[in-house]
């Protein structure tokens, strides 16, 4: 049994838990000053490596637009295989079992081929096999204070003016003010098959008086709920009420005895 308890761990282990396992545990972008100011952007990242001992990676950070394009190299400095702003640089993973590699990249100013129209600007962030395949991947958006300082050399270098975030459009809705019941009902129901009463000047409110507008509207008055009046009962015939007074007979003719 302790034999086949061993060999059901040493299988799992295998399968899952040793696997190898890269992730990104922290990715940023800072500028760094050059010689007339601002002199590019550094790209790193902190990585965490399972059991890829001795294997050799390829860091790989690469530019896109807002909508995810990639940008375009025009001098092919910096680019990948593709022709897009790209910055690679080979990583060794030394540590054995679990531990963090560090990596870094650079890319100088004028080679970040990047226009107004570009920003926000995305970073992607990867790790790439000797064979091409990509091992991982995550993307991010250039930090909003590095984004500011590209967007203004930007502006200064291509005399292109930073683009404002277009404003929020907001719905305005229609109010009809309805004239309501001392309890707060309303008196008017919505009807396009009817033409409703017009506008009275005089009272400022839609009503039936001789002043009306004949304007056609999309209201009608709803006329007052009342209770129709009970029918009296005629089945059963009704007896005549007697008088309260004695009559004559009754008052007079009395037995002198």
């Amino acid at each position: 049994m302790f034999r086949s308890l061993t060999c059901a761990v040493l299988i799992f282990g295998a399968c899952g838990c040793l696997s190898p396992e890269n992730r990104f545990l922290q990715t940023g972008a800072q500028a760094f000053d050059g010689s007339d100011g601002f002199g590019g952007v550094a790209f790193g990242a902190l990585i965490d490596s399972k059991f890829l001992s001795g294997q050799q990676f390829m860091f790989k950070v690469r530019l896109m637009d807002e909508h995810a394009r990639p940008i375009k190299s025009r001098n092919g400095a910096y680019q990948d295989e593709r022709g897009n702003v790209a910055a690679q640089k080979t990583l060794m993973i030394l540590s054995g079992g679990s531990g963090t590699e560090r990596a870094e990249v650079r890319i100088p100013a004028n080679e970040l081929e990047l226009r107004s129209s570009d920003f926000p600007v995305w970073i992607g962030y990867g790790l790439i096999q000797p064979d091409g395949s990509t091992f991982a991947e995550v993307f991010r958006p250039l930090p909003r204070n590095t984004q500011s300082i590209v967007q203004r050399y930007v502006a200064a270098t291509y005399g292109e003016q930073p683009r404002e975030p277009e404003p929020r459009r907001t719905v305005r809705r229609r109010t009809v003010r309805r004239p309501t019941t001392s309890r707060g009902s309303s008196l008017w129901r919505p009807s396009s098959k009817e033409k409703g009463p017009g506008f009275c000047p005089q009272h400022g409110i839609y009503c039936d008086c001789p002043l009306r507008q004949d304007v056609p509207g999309e209201y009608v008055q709803r006329q007052p709920r009342t209770a129709p009046p009970r029918p009296r009962a005629t089945s059963r015939p009704t007896r005549p009420r007697r008088s309260q007074e004695p009559s004559p007979d009754r008052r007079y003719n009395r037995d002198p005895r």
